[in-house]
């Protein structure tokens, strides 16, 4: 995936010429980067940023071919260069760790809660893993990976909050998109692939927890993804203020949808 490769290079840029960037800066480009790639397919609805914080989330997602819907609560973390940690993970919101309101949310959405890891290191794959089943090794697509937050949690209150003790838990990014080793059905479709990928990262956690079906794909979005996709651009701040109660308090909202010519070579016409 080309924004994965754009994040690890310009993080690397930015490293090399002593210039900080945040995950807000990073996932607001990534947000205009998609926008702009794929202007029909794509729509982002965005609040109030400060209000992120509450839920831990920057982004709700909701993937659909026209049929089927998958949803995704994320919260996006940047990889310290020089310490190979993700130093913010154990945020606390109110005395509270962000991971569990993060998950909390997810769980009252019905949908899984994940993590967006933002990544440039020197390490290779000497140090790392490359578990996509689809693509050849390709060091730059580690510049956003994927993991499951109930993955995570265990992890991170056993102190692991670096690239290579979260490494058995993630995936590239281009995995939750492009894969279809995955995927359960006869079309492959994009919420259909990113439902096995999602299995497959809760898999990866602890087996004894039960998360329940976070990744049923749907017939149809919450009644909010709606109402917002039939509001203009200019009233999209208005509408997803007065749906508040119901979109909660998270970054952005993003719909995606596959174009017609990704189904037809996902099905290998």
């Amino acid at each position: 995936m080309r924004m994965a490769a754009k994040i690890w290079k310009d993080l690397g840029n930015a490293r090399s010429h002593g210039i900080s960037r945040g995950e807000e800066t990073i996932t607001e480009n990534f947000l205009l980067d998609v926008q702009l790639a794929h202007p029909a397919e794509v729509s982002t609805f965005q609040s109030n940023k400060r209000e992120e914080a509450v839920t831990g989330a920057d982004w709700e997602w909701w993937l659909t071919d026209g049929r089927q819907w998958l949803g995704l609560l994320i919260q996006a973390k940047i990889l310290n260069p020089r310490s190979n940690l993700y130093s913010a993970i154990k945020h606390k919101v109110a005395g509270r760790p962000q991971i569990d309101n993060l998950i909390n949310q997810a769980a009252l959405k019905g949908i899984p809660a994940f993590y967006f890891f933002y990544n440039h290191t020197n390490l290779g794959f000497s140090d790392l893993s490359w578990k996509c089943g689809s693509f050849a090794p390709q060091i730059e697509q580690l510049g956003c990976t994927v993991a499951d937050a109930h993955a995570v949690r265990p992890l991170v209150r056993q102190g692991g909050v670096g690239i290579i003790t979260l490494d058995p838990v993630t995936l590239p990014l281009r995995c939750l998109v492009c894969c279809r080793g995955h995927a359960r059905g006869p079309e492959f479709s994009l919420p259909e692939r990113a439902s096995g990928i999602a299995r497959e990262l809760i898999s990866r956690g602890d087996q004894s927890i039960d998360v329940g079906r976070p990744t049923s794909l749907r017939d149809a979005p919450p009644s909010y993804v709606r109402e917002l996709m039939s509001a203009s651009p200019d009233e999209r701040p208005r509408v997803i203020e007065r749906l508040r109660s119901e979109v909660g308090r998270i970054g952005s909202l993003v719909v995606i949808k596959q174009a017609h010519e990704m189904r037809d070579d996902a099905r290998g016409r």
